[in-house]
């Protein structure tokens, strides 16, 4: 949208995060379903906190100024996502995704120094699943998403020459979701849904590890869960409560 400008994370599988009117990355508020699933790493909203995979989005919009009430927590842009949820019907997607270093050409700076090309591939698969468990009154959505990656990467420090090398950063991710929905009369319905990613990441190389040596690892482990209960009270009336959790477990 006009206004709006990506920062995307390149030395890590961490999430992106997005700037709304020249405001800070801070000033976007994540949600999901209704919930927040924002990271705080910085003290404020530096991106989603649990990443959530494309196949289990439903609904998406981006708001960037005069937003009701029910969005807080932000002066900028709200980033809001609604996950799938089954149906009466059975409905499944499956895709799988493969590139590897035969597809690739060599980095220019690792071609100068003539330097190995590293061994770099990426293989993304996953699925979905939705459907009842009881017709007309309870349905479930899976959502399984695998992500295995070699990100290559070249190191040229023209004062050290003999410290030059090519490597790769090794990402390994899982991402499950998990979403039931019950009616339970014609007044009230509720719905929990579970979101989960880890993702360990092997040989990060940033601006503060330029040698195989300093090569640093991360482990990280994002999970956000919501429950929703929606009743309708009377005629005029409709209520929506909402608990949710979000979390992080992080260690380089």
């Amino acid at each position: 949208l006009p206004g709006t400008t990506a920062t995307l994370s390149t030395d890590s599988f961490g999430a992106d995060s997005i700037r709304v009117n020249g405001q800070a990355t801070q000033n976007a508020n994540y949600m999901l379903d209704g919930a927040g699933n924002n990271d705080n790493f910085n003290n404020g909203n530096g991106g989603a906190q649990a990443r959530t995979p494309v196949e289990a989005v439903q609904e998406f919009q981006l708001l960037t100024g005069q937003f009701d009430a029910e969005f807080g927590s932000t002066s900028g842009g709200v980033v809001n996502a609604v996950s799938k949820q089954g149906t009466n019907a059975f409905h499944g997607v499956a895709f799988f995704f493969n590139q590897n270093e035969s597809m690739t050409s060599l980095d220019y700076f690792a071609k100068q120094q003539g330097l190995a090309k590293p061994e770099a591939q990426q293989k993304q698969w996953g699925g979905n699943l939705g459907g009842p468990i009881i017709k007309n009154k309870l349905h479930f959505f899976a959502n399984l998403e695998r992500i295995d990656q070699n990100r290559a990467r070249t190191i040229n420090i023209n004062s050290r020459p003999e410290l030059n090398f090519t490597d790769f950063t090794h990402d390994n991710v899982w991402n499950w979701m998990v979403r039931v929905d019950h009616q339970i009369n014609a007044s009230n319905t509720w719905a929990v849904r579970w979101l989960r990613e880890t993702s360990p990441q092997s040989n990060q190389y940033t601006l503060t590890t330029y040698t195989k040596p300093r090569a640093e690892e991360e482990q990280d482990t994002d999970w956000t869960m919501v429950g929703t209960l929606n009743s309708v009270v009377g005629s005029t009336r409709v209520n929506t409560l909402k608990l949710s959790y979000t979390h992080e477990d992080v260690f380089f």
